[in-house]
């Protein structure tokens, strides 16, 4: 398949493995692809990483089904959700912070401590640069609830991710 989408021919994946040092007949590429039960070729374990590493693919990649790959998804989009929900709850638990502190923060310097001080400086300065940052997120987050709301190409969701 990855031979196909770059418009390789069987002995142009033989001429570059030969020029990374793997000697392979195109013969023996198209015995691979035909994976015959009748009269399978074994791939070696050598040929199989210059493959992968011709196609810039680990080896777990080159030999994933769609299944695999689906449940692969399937299992970084539940990381993704419980990463999504920790930052969620952080912030949370900080918002509720701040707010039990939020008269020491209002106190005159010269009625608090230098360390205070400049953990008040600090706190200040975090929550100017998430005021800051939190209008771009935003419509980022918005950009991209569009995408996938209104079923887009996975170009366009691809664009929304890397902005």
């Amino acid at each position: 398949m990855e031979r196909e989408q770059r418009g390789w021919t069987q002995a142009d994946v033989a001429t570059r493995l030969d020029r990374m040092g793997m000697k392979l007949h195109s013969t023996a590429i198209a015995k691979m692809e035909q994976r015959d039960v009748q009269r399978p070729r074994a791939i070696r374990l050598s040929e199989a990483q210059a493959i992968a590493e011709l196609f810039n693919m680990t080896l777990d990649e080159m030999l994933s089904t769609p299944d695999s790959q689906f449940a692969q998804l399937a299992k970084d989009f539940t990381q993704l959700a419980a990463h999504s929900d920790d930052v969620t709850a952080r912030l949370d638990q900080l918002f509720g912070r701040l707010r039990v502190f939020g008269p020491v923060l209002a106190l005159a310097e010269d009625e608090i401590t230098p360390e205070i001080q400049d953990s008040r400086v600090r706190i200040i300065h975090a929550m100017s640069q998430l005021v800051l940052n939190t209008e771009a997120r935003q419509q980022k987050a918005e950009a991209l609830l569009d995408a996938v709301m209104s079923n887009n190409s996975e170009q366009s969701l691809e664009e929304e991710l890397t902005e």
